[in-house]
């Protein structure tokens, strides 16, 4: 088993934050981490979202959550990490995938203060996904076709099979990575 952690905003983005607290060498999250280490293999994701902060904003403006291209990054780390502990290599690499800036009226923080979307223009991207999906949606709820699959399978062999439990922050996970496991 593999314990994904998604970092909120403020850990990747803290200098925005209006007061800078200064942070104790060691977080509570590492604390947790190195308790866990020992018994499950932890992907944290701070360090390879921390490094792609200079390849475009990773988090909505006006939301608590990551973007697509947030989502994107964490899910090639994730690779990455399965790759480096002898899961098979992915045969789809990251740049095989386009990403695209596009503006969105979004954000959990515009909706929860009630404020009007054209107020609240984002900077969002859109991936570019390949047109020949190797995988088959099997189960997508109807107001979300096509954007988030629920249960996917791919037919290429030698996959392993990933059964994901997420809160809000996999949403966008699950499309990038049906396209690594025979069976999401």
């Amino acid at each position: 088993y593999w314990l994904v952690l998604a970092p909120n905003k403020a850990s990747i983005y803290g200098e925005y934050l209006p007061l800078q607290p200064e942070l104790p060498a060691e977080t509570f999250l590492d604390q947790l981490i190195a308790e866990l280490e020992p018994k499950l293999n932890v992907i944290d994701l701070r360090g390879p979202l921390l490094a792609r902060k200079d390849k475009g904003f990773l988090y909505y403006h006006h939301d608590t959550h990551w973007n697509h291209l947030g989502s994107f990054w964490a899910k090639a780390a994730i690779l990455d990490r399965l790759e480096t502990a002898g899961y098979p290599k992915r045969r789809i690499q990251t740049s095989d995938f386009k990403i695209e800036e596009k503006y969105v009226a979004s954000g959990d923080q515009r909706w929860m203060a009630k404020l009007s979307p054209s107020e609240w223009v984002d900077t969002d991207y859109q991936v570019a996904y390949l047109a020949e999906k190797p995988f088959s949606l099997l189960e997508v709820p109807a107001e979300e076709q096509s954007i988030n699959p629920y249960k996917t399978a791919n037919p290429t062999a030698n996959l392993p099979k990933m059964l994901l439990f997420q809160d809000s922050f996999g949403d966008y996970l699950r499309v990038d990575l049906a396209y690594h496991f025979q069976e999401l």
